[in-house]
């Protein structure tokens, strides 16, 4: 915490010889709890208001991430960081690869990407956030983590869906494919003859958007669509 206090954490533009601001020397330290902390006592500090500020944030996204640090990557989403552009889902992907013993962490940020994937497309289009205990919540959350899965990086073309079969990262794809409202539906009604809820739960998947191969067209996955 030394190199903190060398450095004016009241300013995001803030950085020390390395080019690092507070906020990246606190994602980088061994305490996954010094970001969240920051950003608890600087509430102002890091929300986006410029393009440099997004820059810094949207890099302190990917550092969170690669770290498994799920708390501090929904704080940050929250406060404006860019899920596309800095396609995070890629860098858990690498992760999850290069780290098999951190992959439960690692699959708490995809789910924390996911829970927070329509927040950041209202917050990215100035739209209004459905309630999420409606009908419209599910649909247009389905699609943005739809959008945010099978969009062709601009880096290879390949989606997130394509590269995480290529890497191998089978516990991520399990995790995608199990995902509950995207992939993965449940259906709670208890088998009529029986009556017993526990034994005959029925579990429907709809892979029809997950990739080029499976998809009827790219409207469906395209939120700005809706």
């Amino acid at each position: 915490m030394g190199e903190l206090r060398r450095l004016d954490p009241m300013s995001v533009m803030s950085v020390n010889q390395h080019g690092h601001t507070p906020f990246q020397v606190a994602a980088r330290s061994q305490n996954p709890v010094s970001v969240t902390a920051m950003l608890d006592t600087f509430p102002s500090c890091c929300f986006v208001s410029s393009d440099f500020e997004r820059l810094v944030v949207s890099d302190l996204l990917i550092v969170c991430a690669s770290r498994g640090n799920a708390p501090a990557v929904g704080e940050l989403i929250r406060r404006g960081a860019d899920l596309e552009g800095c396609e995070v889902l890629r860098v858990i992907v690498d992760e999850c690869v290069r780290s098999p013993a951190d992959s439960e962490r690692l699959l708490s940020v995809y789910h924390t990407v996911v829970e927070h994937a329509l927040l950041w497309w209202c917050g990215r289009t100035d739209e209004k956030l459905p309630r999420p205990d409606s009908p419209e919540y599910q649909n247009e959350k389905r699609r943005t983590v739809l959008h945010l899965l099978t969009k062709p990086s601009p880096q290879d073309g390949m989606s997130v869906m394509e590269y995480v079969i290529s890497m191998g990262a089978s516990r991520l794809l399990r995790a995608i494919i199990n995902t509950p409202g995207v992939f993965r539906f449940d259906d709670d009604e208890a088998d009529d003859k029986t009556g017993d809820a526990d034994c005959h739960r029925h579990v429907i998947y709809d892979v029809t958007n997950m990739s080029p191969f499976t998809q009827l067209s790219d409207a469906e996955n395209d939120p700005s669509g809706r």
